[in-house]
Parts: C-alpha cells; sequence; structure tokens
C-alpha cells in the first residue's frame, strides 16, 4: 500500500514501546506535533485503565523512522494503536462533547477493495436490524452497505429484526449467568448461527461473478465480541461447541464494540453474567491472528456527566452507558456508548477517532436520524478501512 497523503491539518499519532517500556512516536514530522503519551497526558489513563488495553501490549514491530512528506506510515503492524484527531482543535471539548474534524475525515483518500466484489458480512449491534445497515431512516444511499460497494467490496448483512433480540432474555434462565459464567449459547446462539448463515451467503453470492473463499467481517457494537465467541466456537473443549467457518474469515473488523466488561456487582459479576469477560479470556486479543486480521476501531465524541437537574441529555445519556461497561462515567470518554478504553484488543490494529458516535441513530433511539458522524459515515470509511493492510485493500 502506498503512503496515504494527508494535508497537515490532521495529525496522525502513533504509539509504540521501545525496548525500556517507555512511549514514544512516529509519523509525520509535519502532522505529529506533541507527545500524546507522555506522563503528563491523560491519553494513557482514559484509554488503558480499569481493564482496557495495558500499553505495554501496544506497539509497532516496525516502521522506525518518520516520513517528512506529511504522509502516513506505509505499515501499521499488528498491535498499534493510532489516534486520528485534529491539530487545530485538540481537546476542544463543547459542554462534553467533542466536534467532529469533519475536514480530516474529507481528507482522506478513497480506498477500494484490493480484489473487486471482496465479499463482506456486516454484523449488526445489539438492538439493531438489518435494515440499519442496508437501508437507515429508508434511504439505501446512505447505508454502510452501499458506502462499501462503492469502494469495491459486496456485502452481506446478517438478517436480523428488532424483535429477535428477546431471545437473548433465555440467557437469563441459565444458571450460569447468575453465577458470573454464563456461556452464549442460552442467550446468543441464534446470532452465532446466523453469523454461519451469513458468511455461507456471502460467499455463494460473491462466487457467482467472481473467485472468493474468504469475507471480511465488519461488526458493529456487540457483533464484535460476539464474532470474536463465534471464530471460537467449538475450540474450547470445555466449552460448549457449535460449527463456524473461521477458515472463511480472512479479517474481523469491530466498530464501537466493548470488548471486555469491567463493571462489578455486589457479588463480583459483570451485567452480562460473565459472559463478554469469559470470550476475552478463551479468546485474548487477536486470538486467530495471523490467520485472521483484526482491526478494532473506537469513537471518541462525548464524555459522560450526571446532571441531576438534566436527566435526558447526550452527556448523562453517555454516562449510563459507560457505567455498564467499566463502573464509572464521570468524565469517561467514548462514543455515547462504549468507552475509549474496552473499544481495543491487544494485538490487533486499533484506530481511535475523534468525533465519531456509535451509531447510525440518535443516542437513545432506532428509528431517529442524525447529523452526527458514525463509523459507517460515508466520510469515515476511509479512515479506517486503510488499516486492514494492503493484503485487503488499495489506496486509490
Amino acid at each position: 500500500m502506498r503512503n496515504l497523503e494527508l494535508p497537515p491539518s490532521t495529525r496522525v499519532a502513533v504509539a509504540r514501546l521501545d525496548s525500556r517500556s517507555r512511549c514514544q512516536h512516529f509519523g509525520s514530522r509535519r502532522i505529529v506535533r506533541q507527545a500524546l503519551l507522555d506522563q503528563n497526558s491523560k491519553f494513557p489513563r482514559d484509554y488503558t485503565e480499569s481493564g482496557g488495553v495495558n500499553l505495554t501490549t501496544l506497539s509497532i514491530t516496525d516502521s522506525d523512522t518518520d516520513s517528512a512528506d506529511g504522509s502516513l506510515p506505509s505499515r501499521i503492524d499488528p498491535g498499534s494503536f493510532v489516534h486520528i484527531t485534529d491539530p487545530n482543535q485538540p481537546s476542544e471539548w463543547v459542554q462534553d462533547v467533542l466536534p467532529v474534524p469533519r475536514a480530516v475525515y474529507q481528507s482522506f483518500p478513497h480506498v477500494r477493495a484490493r480484489r473487486t466484489g471482496q465479499p463482506v458480512v456486516i454484523l449488526p449491534g445489539f438492538g439493531n436490524n438489518t435494515g440499519d445497515y442496508e437501508a437507515p431512516f429508508g434511504d439505501p444511499n446512505t447505508s454502510l452497505c452501499a458506502s462499501l460497494r462503492k469502494r469495491g467490496f459486496e456485502p452481506t448483512t446478517l438478517e436480523v429484526e428488532r424483535k429477535d433480540w428477546f431471545q437473548v432474555a433465555k440467557g437469563l434462565l441459565s444458571p450460569g449467568y447468575w453465577r458470573g459464567q454464563a456461556q452464549v449459547g442460552p442467550g446468543y446462539g441464534w446470532y452465532l448461527d446466523r453469523i454461519d448463515d451469513a458468511i455461507e451467503r456471502a460467499l455463494t453470492k460473491a462466487n457467482v461473478d467472481g473467485n472468493h473463499d474468504q469475507v471480511i467481517l465488519v461488526s458493529h457494537s456487540a457483533g464484535g465480541w460476539l464474532a470474536r465467541a463465534y471464530l471460537g466456537r467449538g475450540t474450547d473443549p470445555e466449552k460448549e461447541h457449535g460449527g463456524n467457518r473461521r477458515h472463511a474469515v480472512r479479517a474481523l473488523v469491530t466498530l464501537g464494540s466493548p470488548q471486555r466488561n469491567t463493571y462489578e456487582d455486589s457479588k463480583g459479576i459483570d451485567r452480562t453474567g460473565g459472559l463478554i469477560t469469559s470470550i476475552d479470556t478463551t479468546f485474548p486479543g487477536a486470538y486467530f491472528s495471523p490467520e485472521i486480521t483484526y482491526v478494532c476501531v473506537g469513537g471518541r465524541a462525548v464524555r459522560g456527566r450526571r446532571d441531576e437537574e438534566k436527566p435526558r441529555t447526550l452527556q448523562r445519556y453517555a454516562y449510563n452507558g459507560y457505567f455498564e461497561v467499566v463502573g464509572e462515567g464521570l468524565g469517561v470518554e467514548g462514543d455515547s456508548v462504549v468507552p475509549c478504553r474496552c473499544a481495543f484488543l491487544p494485538g490487533a490494529r486499533n484506530v481511535l477517532l475523534d468525533g465519531i458516535f456509535h451509531s447510525m441513530s440518535r443516542p437513545g433511539t432506532f428509528d431517529e436520524g442524525t447529523d452526527n458522524f458514525w463509523y459507517g459515515s460515508d466520510e469515515v470509511l476511509d479512515a479506517w478501512l486503510p488499516w486492514l493492510g494492503d493484503s485487503h485493500v488499495q489506496v486509490t
């Protein structure tokens, strides 16, 4: 992949750890203007504590030099952490909301599939349905599918209706849930089966006009940790079994996915009955790498704030969401639902995007549109697609 040429108004910071365990940086001298990971910065604390990714697991194993031509490094290795932001508005929060740096996202060159027709399987988030990714609010032209298709991918969305999510309640009847030892099967087995079906449909459709034997999974929100559960299904003799098509998956992208849940109640059980914790413990980090490329994308748009006089604000909504994941919400940064600190994985290519919200709908709703940029906005895709690497995509 050739270097991504960006204007000087863009800053991309790539963190790595040297042999003496000191945080360092590399990148364009013109666009990386200050160290973000020194001891005086809140960056490491905000994004790595409370069970989040430890800085010692994030590294760049190649590319030790800076580029003087205003371009990004041509290679971002597994285990890297990339923060895309605007140096002209560094952390300029407005009432705990970070304005989206639209010019930054619009400056990225377009990315296309390395092979036209590359099948992509989209895995919806909790409460979402298929239409949210194919024709949100009745408009197929603004969908994630449309954005992927115009870049040469052939998307297939897992089939799900909102009412299907009520099946999750079956997990509450499992004794393991109340002991903090929940398994995927009782509440989410149906979703994993549909991942299998979606992969089969995607490959069947892709092979009508081409010769593709692997898919890229693009998973949103809960779809990310469910994808990790799917990839590991049947590999642990002490866990429940089921089939998977892991051999047919070449990459996994997670968009705003809570990779771990560190909140614990008085009994030491997290909000998922230990389910996310179990997945993250059994299949930690980029578990199936290098067989599968992992890209984890997180958004930094809202800081949690608890305002008793205004309980229905965006900041309070974010506070409540963050609390469910990490047990605290005040001042925590995230995409309004998932805290930054829980969106990344050791061994993955981790990308943090400033100003990006969790969903295509207005926070707290499924059926109301918004002007916010989210992970699937057409302007945003070119900020995270490149990190799949030149074996998957090409810059045009």
